[in-house]
């Protein structure tokens, strides 16, 4: 990335799913950038005041980073302008087309130069991936990162088979049997997020949760009362999950029904990244042995499997077999 500090004009910009995950690599860039102080960088993003970041804006900024929708506003405002734009990066390209922003996306490339570098992140290569990288990339090179294990050594998974009805149950005898400081559930949608958090609640736990209904201030305050402790119980959607960053979590729960096999191991890999300071973390799964099986027999993920409804134990080992 080629940053003229002397131009006070955006240079590049980033673009993110989640706000959450704009101000994460907002954070970071600003880091690599630490001992270049004539560079700024901008989070943009909705649920913050417009009117505060066309000031910041005003003041000159060098890289953004931001969500399709806010860019697109400042856009449509005037307030950016791509004139001087020389690289343009694509961050979870795949969750960013799955939430629709396929128009903002490339309506963004349209206006920005021809000459720039475009740079996709993407976990999965869809044709609507293939199809933006044929439409706004000049000679695109395709780098693929190969890993043989998606999990780090210190993270225990346990999968386990649940009735519907009885998921809230099984989830609170384990937050109980194993008693972990800070845990994450995931859900697939809004209103299982809203619904787990008023049970949990109900039965005296600790619990809050974000999702993409949420203001940004109501997101903060969540994510400050987790990080402090005031809640022990984070309950989110795995996208309004993305760009959270918070160390020492001890126990992770998925929900696997109507997921991808592409969205799980997403998942693992997220719960790898959580791991990295060697905190001891256990990853529970629900449902269905089929995703399950795809994680072990195509990714060599060592997984326990627990069929609770008659309290059998299955050691389900890398080659697939059962004992």
């Amino acid at each position: 990335m080629k940053i003229d500090p002397q131009i006070k004009k955006p240079q590049a910009f980033v673009l993110c799913p989640t706000r959450e995950l704009a101000v994460q690599v907002a954070e970071e860039i600003r880091k690599l950038a630490k001992y270049m102080s004539d560079i700024k960088v901008l989070p943009v993003y909705g649920g913050q005041e417009i009117v505060r970041q066309i000031k910041s804006l005003k003041t000159g900024v060098q890289i953004i980073v931001g969500t399709p929708g806010r860019v697109m506003d400042h856009m449509r405002r005037k307030t950016v302008k791509f004139d001087n734009i020389n690289m343009v990066i694509l961050d979870e390209a795949d969750e960013m087309l799955d939430m629709g922003f396929r128009e903002d996306m490339e309506t963004i490339l349209t206006e920005t130069p021809q000459d720039r570098q475009t740079v996709m992140f993407s976990a999965t290569m869809p044709k609507a991936i293939m199809d933006i990288a044929r439409n706004f990339q000049k000679d695109a090179r395709v780098i693929k990162v190969v890993r043989k294990e998606l999990t780090v050594s210190n993270i225990e998974q346990f999968y386990y088979e649940v009735r519907p009805k009885n998921k809230t149950e099984v989830l609170c005898r384990l937050i109980d049997i194993y008693n972990p400081r800070l845990s994450v559930v995931f859900c697939n949608t809004k209103r299982q997020v809203d619904e787990l958090i008023s049970e949990l609640k109900g039965r005296g736990y600790f619990a809050d949760g974000i999702h993409g209904d949420m203001k940004q201030q109501q997101r903060d305050r969540v994510m400050d009362d987790f990080r402090s402790g005031n809640v022990d119980i984070l309950i989110a959607t795995d996208v309004a999950a993305r760009g959270i960053d918070v160390d020492d979590v001890d126990c992770d729960i998925l929900e696997l029904k109507k997921k991808s096999n592409q969205l799980v191991v997403l998942d693992v890999q997220l719960l790898s990244w959580l791991a990295r300071l060697e905190a001891y973390l256990n990853n529970f799964l629900f449902d269905y042995r089929n995703k399950v099986n795809h994680l072990i027999l195509n990714h060599r993920i060592l997984i326990r499997w627990h069929q609770c409804d008659h309290m059998q134990v299955h050691l389900v080992y890398n080659d697939g077999n059962h004992s």
